[in-house]
């Protein structure tokens, strides 16, 4: 399973916490970087210039781990 978090406020006066979440149940497998994956990855999420995009990967691609999760299924979570 894997968990994402968003929206954390903490209240220590009244002890609790306030927080959305989406917990995912699946199967996960390790996928190799390839400069063609890490270059869509950034057109799709990052308004940055190619040039410095390719660059980037050829320094980083050694250190850059993709892990694909084929998801059974999800549930979300919002506290009040």
């Amino acid at each position: 399973s894997f968990t994402v978090y968003d929206h954390v406020e903490v209240f220590a006066q009244k002890l609790t916490t306030k927080y959305q979440s989406v917990l995912v149940f699946g199967r996960a497998k390790v996928i190799p970087a390839t400069q063609e994956i890490l270059l869509a990855l950034i057109k799709k999420y990052v308004n940055m210039d190619i040039e410095k995009a390719t660059k980037l990967i050829e320094n980083e691609i050694m250190d850059t781990a993709i892990i694909e999760i084929e998801i059974d299924h999800l549930s979300g979570k919002i506290s009040k």
